[in-house]
């Protein structure tokens, strides 16, 4: 119940959007600036609260042994440049597979409605404080409160689940949209177990939102 409890703590970031959505299709610039300062503060403060969280559950138990350090060095360079790597090869095979298949569902199209009226706030939620929360919740606390144990079981278990659940998320349930959310899941999970720090995955999950904006995918 805890982990439902901060998967809708997350989503609340984005209500001041909505609800102006609601009120005003064409907003003004006055207003979009509003909106976004507002939801970027909201963003801020949601995420330093999650933040907060996943390193107090794993303070009380970390069998993965998670680590929560943020930091580009020479002894991870090289865990860095795999992980981009892979990042970039993900993307060029989306954007090889959405040429010839469709991936699009309702909620992306309801949110591509909402980001062409509120631009600016819906930027900087789908592009960060998004990716950032998804990862706090449905990897980090969900790996926090069901990984019990480091067995390659208990692991494989909890990345599916996870991704499951990622996948409902973002509304999908069949066809090849929820293939795609499934496998992202299974991906940014994989990542998040393989190197057992989550900024890895925060990483590569807000890369994947930036080229699905600029790169239209």
């Amino acid at each position: 119940m805890k982990l439902v409890g901060w998967i809708i703590f997350n989503r609340l970031m984005a209500l001041p959007v909505f609800i102006s959505y609601l009120v005003s299709k064409h907003p003004g610039p006055v207003v979009q600036i509003s909106v976004a300062t507002v939801s970027i503060l909201l963003g801020v403060f949601s995420l330093w609260v999650l933040s907060r969280s996943y390193q107090r559950n794993l303070a009380a138990s970390n069998p993965g042994r998670f680590q929560t350090d943020v930091s580009i060095t020479t002894k991870n360079a090289l865990t860095w440049i795999i992980v981009i790597s892979i990042a970039v090869i993900y993307i060029v095979g989306r954007a090889i597979i959405e040429s010839k298949i469709s991936i699009s569902n309702p909620n992306g199209q309801m949110t591509n409605t909402i980001y062409n009226s509120y631009p600016v706030a819906f930027f900087f939620l789908l592009n960060f404080f998004g990716p950032v929360g998804e990862e706090l919740t449905i990897r980090g606390l969900f790996f926090a409160y069901f990984l019990k144990s480091n067995t390659r079981l208990n692991q494989i278990i909890v990345l599916i689940l996870s991704s499951v659940l990622f996948m409902l998320l973002h509304g999908s349930f069949i066809g090849p949209a929820a293939l795609y959310y499934l496998a992202s899941g299974l991906f940014l999970g994989g990542i998040y177990l393989v190197t057992r720090n989550l900024q890895y995955s925060i990483f590569v999950h807000i890369v994947f939102n930036l080229a699905a904006a600029v790169l239209g995918i």
